[in-house]
């Protein structure tokens, strides 16, 4: 999928601050990316990973609830729908300088600096959102039994660093996960189990059969 100009910036400041959490991850990252991993979709993929984990999108995936005709429609009006979001946030009708034009305030200013960011993310992620929910409906019940939201963006990041590099890497993304997911707005504390090189070693075996996103 060709991104918008607008998601290849948040797509480079979420590496940037990535890449501020230590040298290590800078290090993992660009050495994945030596191994054939292309820049622009590990990114993406790690972005997506720890957005839905700071999210908390746990919820399992079901297929039943929709026909195929309305998962496309749903689809097709999604990024209809991201386009013309994308055209009003380039205009003076973008609803973030209702924040950014408001007074100073020290207890809301990052708040505001916050939600203003992801009014602008708005477009790439229902792009994304739109493209990802058609691949999903393909899949399967029995293969999507237990499997929720961030299950499956893990498995597609762990599959793609896997057939790219020739290898697992389960340390490498188990470091890179744990700092992205500081960094897309989570707590330590927060950070999911499934992030230890460990549980993605049975992730990955649990689901190996699983088919790819291009199969």
């Amino acid at each position: 999928m060709e991104l918008s100009a607008t998601t290849r910036i948040h797509l480079r400041d979420f590496q940037s601050k990535l890449f501020a959490e230590g040298e290590a991850c800078e290090e993992v990252f660009t050495k994945l990316c030596e191994q054939h991993c292309e820049n622009e979709v590990l990114a993406g993929l790690l972005f997506a990973v720890c957005t839905l984990a700071v999210g908390h999108s746990r919820g399992w995936l079901h297929v039943d609830t929709f026909s195929t005709g309305q998962v496309k429609r749903l689809a097709t009006d999604l990024r209809s729908l991201a386009g013309s979001v994308d055209r009003l946030n380039k205009s003076a009708l973008n609803p973030k300088f209702d924040f950014l034009w408001a007074p100073p305030d020290a207890t809301r200013d990052s708040g505001r600096k916050y939600i203003a960011r992801y009014y602008d993310m708005l477009p790439g992620i229902m792009m994304t959102y739109s493209f990802h929910l058609e691949r999903f409906y393909q899949f399967r019940r029995t293969q999507l039994k237990r499997l929720t939201f961030v299950h499956f963006n893990t498995l597609e990041l762990l599959r793609y660093v896997e057939e790219r590099t020739g290898g697992p890497r389960y340390e490498n993304l188990s470091n890179l996960l744990s700092a992205g997911f500081l960094v897309a707005g989570g707590a330590e504390n927060d950070i999911p189990k499934i992030f230890s090189a460990d549980a993605l070693a049975k992730l990955k075996q649990r689901w190996r059969n699983r088919p790819s996103r291009n199969g």
